[in-house]
């Protein structure tokens, strides 16, 4: 999750989150090759495909799972506390965060439907099903992502004190731990 334990007075949230930010546009790169793969590559690779497209799915969920209960507990909060004006532009993110958690169930349900489906035009559908919906969760997530880096992370560290900052980095900080004790 957030590598909070670098933080060092006067980083800003934009570099704090940058690495976890990367890491899931690596994610997604990756879930977006192997989603053309699935497509256009024949039936011999559709196996390995499916399994990494799983994988990748599975580990969005995961790390955004962490990151959606920060944001919900703890950064979202603060930040319409202090920076009120934003508070249409969170509710935005958390509407669109569960859009795609829903597309993500969806791809999950497409992918156990592609293993139980025999008949290679009825699998060919649903993966074009798959594919279609798994390139459009890439699509809103990374947009996603960019809109929060530049309008939430942004703001935060242009608007709130230092003091501030260090309070919601202390809250992050427990949360983590807490996390880590699980």
């Amino acid at each position: 999750m957030l590598k909070l334990a670098r933080y060092v007075k006067g980083k800003s949230f934009a570099n704090i989150f940058g690495n976890e930010q990367r890491e899931v546009f690596k994610k997604l790169d990756k879930l977006y090759e192997f989603l053309q793969k699935l497509k256009f590559e024949g039936k011999l690779s559709q196996g390995r495909n499916i399994r990494v497209v799983e994988e990748i799915f599975g580990s969005l969920k995961d790390s955004y799972s962490l990151h959606k209960k920060a944001d919900e507990e703890i950064i979202f909060p603060f930040v319409e506390r202090h920076i009120p004006r934003l508070s249409p532009f969170l509710s935005l993110l958390t509407t669109e965060r569960d859009e795609f958690y829903d597309i993500i169930k969806e791809c999950e349900e497409l992918i156990k439907k592609i293993k139980c489906v025999k008949v290679q035009a009825e699998r060919m559908d649903v993966v074009d099903a798959l594919a279609e919906k798994g390139i459009y969760a890439v699509v809103l997530i990374r947009n996603h992502i960019q809109m929060e880096m530049e309008s939430v992370y942004k703001v935060m560290d242009k608007e709130l004190h230092t003091a501030e900052k260090g309070q919601l980095v202390e809250s992050l900080k427990g949360l983590k731990n807490k996390k880590l004790q699980e």
